[in-house]
């Protein structure tokens, strides 16, 4: 399962918390398919305290990697501390490195695992 969580990590109130994404967020799951038309992300976030945070369902694993949806995001996080405005932050978000797709995964058992590790084992510890 993939949740959304903004959080705030910092010592003091986050306001006008504002997270934008893009391509727009999008998810696999026809019921929250439209993500990124939640209230906390089209219009932003009036306040989080210190270790507050906001979880959204997002995805479900296999349904995220079948699906023909983005996979790659910009995040780009906005807001206001006690000094004023806080300094922009901006994240690449790939998916695709969650789902191990490809060549990382290998077909098995863990049964040949376990033998597998056995075996380089006698063939360093002879």
């Amino acid at each position: 399962m993939l949740l959304l969580v903004i959080e705030n990590s910092g010592r003091s109130v986050a306001k006008n918390v504002r997270v934008t994404f893009n391509p727009p967020l999008r998810s696999a799951n026809e019921k929250y398919e439209k993500i990124g038309e939640k209230t906390a992300l089209k219009e932003g976030i009036p306040a989080i305290p210190p270790n507050g945070r906001i979880m959204h369902f997002l995805d479900i694993g296999f349904e995220l990697a079948k699906a023909d949806i983005p996979k790659s995001y910009t995040i780009n996080v906005t807001g206001e501390g006690p000094a004023g405005e806080l300094e922009p932050l901006e994240y690449v978000l790939d998916l695709n490195a969650l789902l191990l797709e490809g060549p990382v995964l290998a077909e098995g058992t863990i049964h040949e695992l376990s033998r597998a590790i056995s075996n380089l084992a006698k063939k360093i510890n002879p």
